[in-house]
């Protein structure tokens, strides 16, 4: 629950819904609260009209601006698929989940419980790379998720 109101803080709105809730006074009884910032009834409304007619800033990165790609890493069973796709989603952005781009053969020695090296991991960082490199050139933002747990794979994602 925490994660979701973090994100939908992050999420990148023209107008603000009004969202009213009871919550504790002093008194010990309860009062309404609301986020509203309008003065005026029909300032929300004009607010509400605009951002139903603007087109969403959140699907391509403005031309000012280059796109954004995210990367979450982190071990194994960390949450780096589950974090991401949830933000990727709030943030109607593109999502790849950095296993899916792995060589038939890496899958296999995985299946196996045979570790990876180095020489194995290259191929598929590449891949990841590429996959954030499209989303750029097509002003796209995203984000992946990835056990790039070396500086080197780090910066091989990245193209440092």
């Amino acid at each position: 629950m925490r994660l979701r109101r973090r994100l939908s803080a992050m999420r990148p709105t023209s107008a603000t819904p009004v969202r009213r809730r009871k919550r504790a006074s002093s008194s010990g009884g309860s009062i309404l609260a609301d986020n509203s910032s309008a003065s005026r009834p029909d300032e929300g409304a004009a607010a509400a009209d605009e951002a139903a007619h603007s087109p969403p800033p959140h699907i391509k990165a403005p031309s000012a601006a280059k796109p954004l790609a995210v990367v979450i890493m982190g071990v194994s069973g960390s949450g780096k698929t589950t974090v991401g796709a949830l933000l990727a989603g709030h943030m109607h952005w593109r999502f790849e989940d950095g296993d899916s781009l792995h060589p038939a053969a890496n899958i296999d020695k995985m299946r196996r419980g045979v570790p990876l090296d180095d020489m194995d991991r290259w191929p598929w960082l590449r891949a990841v790379a590429c996959v954030i490199a499209s989303w750029r050139a097509q002003g796209q933002c995203g984000v992946v998720a990835c056990s790039a747990l070396k500086r080197a794979y780090r910066r091989a994602i990245i193209g440092d």
